[in-house]
């Protein structure tokens, strides 16, 4: 973007990091690659910006980072995303549950495979 028309009252530091828009209600995780980071936002490539939602949470995995993320704007392969700083225990609650499903589903694959057995 020129500089000369830069709108964020942060600048992004380019990176190429992988991150995980977790969708929720039951609905399967989306890989996207952190293009540009900042601790109050992100430029995001993603396959179809249509589909990601207005409000979700984003995982980046390098940076051991979780944040609850609201679209900016949207062009193109691109989502430019706010950190939502307020809303900490939410996200936290959130991978908890996420935590206890994995948990869940775990047990239940082993239990299965013991079966096959």
């Amino acid at each position: 973007m020129d500089p000369a028309i830069e709108q964020r009252g942060f600048p992004r530091t380019r990176s190429f990091l992988r991150g995980i828009v977790h969708l929720g209600h039951g609905e399967a995780d989306r890989d996207c690659s952190v293009m540009d980071y900042t601790d109050h936002g992100a430029k995001l490539a993603v396959t179809d910006p249509t589909t990601v939602p207005s409000v979700f949470i984003l995982h980046v995995p390098l940076r051991a980072a979780t944040h609850r993320a609201r679209v900016i704007w949207r062009k193109m392969g691109d989502v430019g995303v706010a950190f939502e700083k307020d809303q900490a225990d939410e996200v936290t609650k959130h991978l908890d549950r996420l935590s206890v499903q994995m948990d869940e589903a775990l047990k239940l694959l082993n239990d299965l495979a013991s079966r096959v057995r």
